[in-house]
This record gives C-alpha cells, structure tokens and sequence, in this order.
C-alpha cells in the first residue's frame, strides 16, 4: 500500500486537496496497477471522486465525516 497526503501540514484538518497529488496518483496507479493507492486529505464528496478516478482505492475521510450533517449516509456516498 501506499500512501499519498494529499495537504500541506499534519495535524490540521479541512485543508483542501492538493490537485499535483492526483497527477502522482495516477502516475502510481500506471506504474503499479495492483497495490493498493490511498488518498488522505480534502476530501469530500467530489474530491473522493476525482481521488477515485485517478487510481486510489483507498480514501480517508476525516472532517467530511466528522461534521456531516449524516455520517453513516455520507460515508455511502464515498464508497
């Protein structure tokens, strides 16, 4: 596995997706098409899409989760 933080500073959350990891995403995925690609950091119902798309197979949510107005239905949505 592998593992791509996709934001500026640890330890701070809501920090927005940085959009050249996504180019290392799939750059990763063309290279490896069998490990497993994880994304942390901005995401949120959009951004988990564009993670997705690029090759991750793995999306962590924080903050997306945390302050949804319904956890459990927003997790669904990011599956």
């Amino acid at each position: 596995m592998v593992l791509i933080v996709t934001f500026e500073k640890t330890g701070i959350g809501g920090q927005p997706l940085l959009p050249s990891m996504i180019d290392k995403c799939k750059e990763l995925r063309t290279r490896y098409p069998h490990i497993q690609i994880e994304i942390d950091g901005g995401l949120n119902l959009s951004t988990t899409e564009l993670a997705q798309s690029s090759g991750a197979n793995v999306v962590v949510g924080g903050w997306v989760i945390l302050y949804a107005e319904n956890m459990s239905d927003t997790i669904e949505k990011m599956r």
